[in-house]
């Protein structure tokens, strides 16, 4: 062991720590973006330390090695703020979530097919060279911290302008709490209001930590259990990468033909336990290892369906008159538990369980998942529901101290009508059939931002 830890605990350990501290920063950020005039240079420094810390981890060894993985965490760390950063721009967009999934898709698919073309990149110049998983790691940092680097400096000197502070920071309360305390009310009220809403918050935070864990422990079982070097686990996670590409429009297709993203996204995670199920006991050694390629497409599909199925779920049931917060709500609900699974594969792998078992633990957060996606509704229903708690919310607001209960019916439909028809067209107002439709637009071309954890 290595400081308490047995080697092949290393990744896993590194993303413990990444998940926690990470989660911890994304409040206070979001509060120092939300309350200060400062949300452009929290973007670009931590842009330029993303990229500076890229690139000292070129100095990664058989010496340096507990060093670079400090730095790993710190990176990590560094994402989460500046990924809250850029999310508060594209939030301000469009208020109108079907153009906000569009733009999404356009940004994401640029996203997966640079990674695409990165890893490529990397795995012809480690072939051409000849480097060993030492040389290879070194390549890879060299590229990402140059790319990101001049890409990063770029944009946000030419694209992106400063912003005033949102709102002033509550009275008794300061930046370093602020957040937190935005955030427990929330909850609060997202639980009191918005059941439908809750329940997909649930399912998200079981999924996304599963998922977000997945290319840890498997870059690990992959070494450790499979002995794959560092070439053949790059072309995984290529197959990984590029499979997410029509995982995501089989996603939206499937919103379709199943009426709804919710049975889309309960069909994927019954998938999940599935795959993850047959890849821990069929892949016990070496002998095993071209196997590997065939579970990597079926993850990297079941990975490009699901994270924007949810997405659609969530920005669906959420209240219209709060989209800035409850999308910051929704990136803290994906980050919150990444650090869970992690921590169960390492104590599963120090106290001699089989990696096999750690590589299943996964399929738990997708059960829990199940079991919360089939506490909501039907999904016209639940998008009913929110939007009652929408307008309740708005007449309290207003002062007039009548409960929705207390409106009458006809108000209440035509609140219902309004919001659920907002997305009409030329051609004039559509029903919720026409709705469950755009879904699968919508769905198709989102892709999955955990991808970027993969590199």
């Amino acid at each position: 062991k290595i400081y308490g830890f047995l080697p092949s605990s290393l990744l896993s350990n590194i993303a413990i720590w990444s998940g926690i501290l990470g989660s911890l920063a994304m409040p206070i950020i979001g509060a120092v973006i939300d309350h200060t005039p400062y949300r452009l240079q929290v973007a670009n420094y931590s842009a330029l330390a993303l990229g500076a810390v890229k690139g000292i981890e070129i100095i990664v060894g058989k010496s340096t090695w507990f060093l670079v993985a400090v730095f790993q965490v710190i990176s990590s760390i560094l994402y989460n703020v500046h990924a809250t950063a850029a999310y508060s721009y594209t939030s301000e967009l469009t208020s109108d979530p079907n153009q906000q999934s569009n733009y999404n898709a356009h940004y994401n698919a640029i996203l997966f097919v640079s990674m695409l073309v990165f890893l490529l990149v990397v795995l012809a110049c480690s072939a051409l060279l000849r480097t060993d998983d030492v040389g290879t790691a070194r390549i890879s940092q060299a590229i990402t911290s140059s790319v990101a680097l001049s890409c990063f400096v770029f944009a946000w000197s030419y694209f992106f302008n400063d912003r005033p502070a949102l709102s002033q920071i509550p009275h008794g309360q300061n930046l370093w709490t602020c957040g937190f305390i935005k955030v427990y009310r929330t909850s609060q009220r997202v639980v009191k209001h918005y059941r439908s809403l809750s329940w997909a918050i649930a399912a998200m935070m079981c999924a996304e930590a599963a998922m977000s864990a997945l290319s840890a422990i498997a870059i690990t079982y992959l070494k450790a259990v499979l002995d794959m070097s560092a070439g053949e686990i790059g072309a995984v996670f290529f197959l990984v990468l590029g499979m997410g590409i029509p995982g995501s429009y089989l996603g939206g297709y499937l919103s379709v033909k199943l009426g709804n993203p919710i049975r889309s996204a309960l069909v994927c995670d019954v998938g999940f336990i599935v795959v993850t199920g047959f890849a821990s006991y069929f892949m016990r050694g070496p002998e095993n290892k071209n196997l590997a390629y065939i579970f990597a497409s079926l993850w990297g599909a079941a990975l490009g369906w699901l994270p924007p199925v949810d997405t659609t779920i969530f920005m669906h049931l959420m209240p219209g008159d709060s989209r800035a917060e409850f999308m910051g709500i929704m990136m803290l609900a994906a980050a919150i538990l990444s650090w869970l699974p992690p921590l169960v594969f390492s104590i599963l792998n120090e106290s001699g369980v089989s990696m096999a078992w750690g590589l299943a633990s996964l399929n738990l957060y997708f059960v829990v998942a199940i079991g919360c996606l089939l506490q909501i509704p039907h999904y016209t229903d639940a998008r009913q529901e929110s939007n009652l708690a929408s307008y309740s919310n708005v007449n309290q607001s207003a002062g007039n101290g009548t409960d929705m209960t207390a409106t009458t019916s006809e108000t209440a439909a035509q609140y219902i009508r309004s919001h659920l028809h907002k997305d009409g067209n030329s051609k004039g107002r559509r029903g919720s059939n026409a709705n469950i439709h755009d879904i699968g637009l919508q769905v198709g071309g989102v892709v999955l931002e955990s991808h970027r954890e993969v590199i």
